[in-house]
């Protein structure tokens, strides 16, 4: 593993596959890797706090520490983490001093340069093609907002390759995965074209839970993160789950199921 950072950066190690039958999603992977990169770009330096105070989708917010919540209470906490699609640098000290080691990987190299300026313990990965090629073994792999921005062929790669990063016994925790909602049943529109270039995928909880049982996972549970109700923005969605976060995040979910949001997954090797 070669680093891919010269001698005035932090290391960062490629892991990228070789496997040949991934080159056709080389340039899928470059498009996600710009649309993060769009993503940060918006926002480098500005601290959270302040940023929530004008942006309130799903990922900042009263809704998004309802799912960490709901994430780390289901987390084997303590041993070697892998954040297989780890992102920038929000949100990592809820869960990242947990754990005796960290990886942080992703395709988005920015990013990992932006962590090491944070989190200088942590070891950096980089993968061209959005799987990893290591002899290493991990007790928790984490793979956060990662499913929902690939098609179901990529995801099956993913999944068998976070399968194959862990040690016997080792948890798959896979998370705010786009869920298939009313929206996207009314459209008839799975695959939606978003801004970076890049796009997003809408899954069912069968799909998934199928996909892991294929690729060897077993005790599977399905955890729903939450629902977003019709006819509200962002806005007022952040108040509800502020005001009445159960409700939102383990009632409603069972109750209106084509309103979920997004999904969660808990899987054993």
């Amino acid at each position: 593993m070669a680093p891919v950072s010269n001698l005035d950066q932090p290391v960062i190690e490629d892991v990228s596959s070789i496997d040949p039958a991934l080159a056709p999603f080389t340039c899928l992977v470059a498009a996600e890797a710009a649309r993060r990169d769009n993503n940060r770009q918006d926002h480098i330096g500005t601290v959270l706090s302040q940023f929530e105070k004008t942006y309130f989708g799903p990922e900042v917010g009263h809704v998004r520490r309802v799912f960490n919540k709901k994430l780390m209470a289901h987390m084997k906490i303590g041993g070697r983490l892998l954040d297989f699609g780890c992102g920038g640098v929000w949100w990592k000290t809820d869960y990242w001093p947990e754990f005796s080691h960290v990886t942080a990987c992703e395709v988005d190299n920015a990013a990992l340069l932006e962590i090491a300026k944070e989190f200088s313990d942590v070891r950096l990965w980089w993968t061209e093609n959005g799987i990893i090629e290591t002899s290493e073994r991990f007790d928790v792999v984490l793979s956060s907002s990662v499913v929902g921005y690939i098609l179901p062929e990529q995801a099956r790669h993913h999944l068998s390759c976070a399968y194959q990063l862990l040690g016997d016994g080792g948890q798959l925790v896979m998370t705010r995965v786009l869920a298939y909602d009313l929206a996207a049943f009314v459209r008839s529109r799975r695959l939606v074209d978003i801004p970076g270039p890049s796009f997003a995928y809408h899954y069912t909880r069968k799909e998934l839970v199928t996909m892991l049982g294929d690729v060897g996972f077993k005790n599977v549970r399905y955890i729903p993160l939450g629902v977003r109700l019709p006819g509200l923005n962002w806005r007022w969605t952040q108040r509800l789950y502020a005001f009445a976060p159960g409700i939102m995040s383990n009632i409603l979910p069972y109750i209106l199921p084509f309103f979920k949001i997004q999904h969660m997954l808990i899987a054993e090797k």
